[in-house]
C-alpha cells in the first residue's frame, strides 16, 4: 500500500471512532454509534498492520543500504563520502607534515561523529519502540 491509501485509511477509521463516540452520547443511537465505533476500531487495527509493510517498503534491509543494522541515512552518506575524499587528499603526494596531521585529525573526528550520530539513532528508535 502506498503512504497516501494510508493516509485516507487512517482519517476514515477516525471519522468512524469519532462519530461513533458522539453516537454513544445520543439517546436512539446507541447502536449505530457502537457500529461506527466497532468499524473505527477494526479499521485502524489494519491500517497499523499495513504500516509495518510501509515501513518495509521505505527501509531497505540490504546489507548495503544498512550501518550495523539502522537505516543509512543522508548523514551516514555524507560521513563516508567526505572520510573517501579525506583518504584521497592523504594518498596525494606533496602534502606538508602540518597538513597531513590536520587531515588525519578531521578523519578521526568523522569516525566519532560517526559513532556519536549511530547512538543518537539507536536511542531514538528506542524511544519509538517504545511508544508504540
Amino acid at each position: 500500500m502506498d503512504i497516501h491509501g494510508l493516509i485516507s485509511k487512517i482519517i476514515i477509521s477516525v471519522s468512524n471512532i469519532d462519530s461513533g463516540r458522539k453516537g454513544f452520547a445520543i439517546r436512539g443511537k446507541e447502536q449505530e454509534g457502537r457500529i461506527s465505533y466497532e468499524d473505527g476500531i477494526s479499521e485502524a487495527i489494519a491500517v497499523k498492520k499495513d504500516s509495518y509493510q510501509v515501513a518495509d517498503d521505505i527501509f531497505p534491509h540490504d546489507k548495503k543500504y544498512r550501518v550495523k543494522g539502522f537505516p543509512k541515512d543522508s548523514f551516514h552518506i555524507a560521513c563516508a563520502s567526505h572520510q573517501t575524499r579525506i583518504r584521497n587528499i592523504l594518498s596525494s603526494p606533496g602534502i606538508d607534515l602540518i597538513e597531513k596531521t590536520l587531515l588525519k585529525q578531521r578523519f578521526a573526528n568523522m569516525i566519532t561523529a560517526k559513532n556519536s550520530y549511530l547512538e543518537k539513532q539507536k536511542e531514538s528508535l528506542r524511544k519509538k519502540k517504545e511508544v508504540k
